[in-house]
């Protein structure tokens, strides 16, 4: 999914379809915001060029649970984490300096953050990487804008 949405946003012009994508994840018009273009496509490159490392302590990076009970502590940690940022980036925003609130998950939530928040929210970045995936399987956003903050989707050749 990473790998599909760094790459529908290299295409230029972009197409409606990620237009529409990236406007409503992003709340960011990519036409005139290509900061917010440009850090979204890096950091689906990061996720994209992600593998996997069995053998843990040969891992560059590792990736904690939020302690929910259904997990367990990493063999090398005494404590979770104070904060329920599960993904770490080398370039991403130094997790001390990220404030989540609990409105930061789910799709209803994604949407009506600031493209400032937006960006730092893991959550966006899934939504959007899904909506890449759907795009590859000829699925779009409603166009109708109720519809389309509602999540519906639509088959690409849809006369909606």
């Amino acid at each position: 999914m990473a790998e599909l949405a760094e790459d529908l946003l290299a295409i230029d012009p972009m197409s409606p379809e990620t237009r529409a994508a990236f406007m409503r994840v992003y709340n960011a018009d990519p036409d005139e915001d290509e900061d917010a273009v440009d850090s979204v496509r890096g950091i689906m490159g990061e996720i994209a060029s992600m593998t996997h490392e069995p053998r843990w302590r040969l891992a560059d990076i590792h990736i904690y649970c939020d302690g929910d009970r259904r997990w367990t502590l990493a063999h090398d940690r005494t404590e979770f984490p104070r904060h329920k940022l599960q993904e770490w980036f080398p370039n991403g925003p130094d997790p001390e300096d990220v404030e989540l609130s609990t409105g930061a998950y789910g799709w209803s939530n994604i949407i009506r953050k600031q493209t400032v928040d937006a960006l730092l929210n893991a959550d966006n970045y899934a939504h959007f990487g899904m909506l890449a995936l759907l795009d590859s399987l000829n699925y779009k956003l409603h166009p109708n804008p109720t519809q389309a903050a509602a999540g519906v989707l639509v088959p690409k050749r849809s006369r909606w």
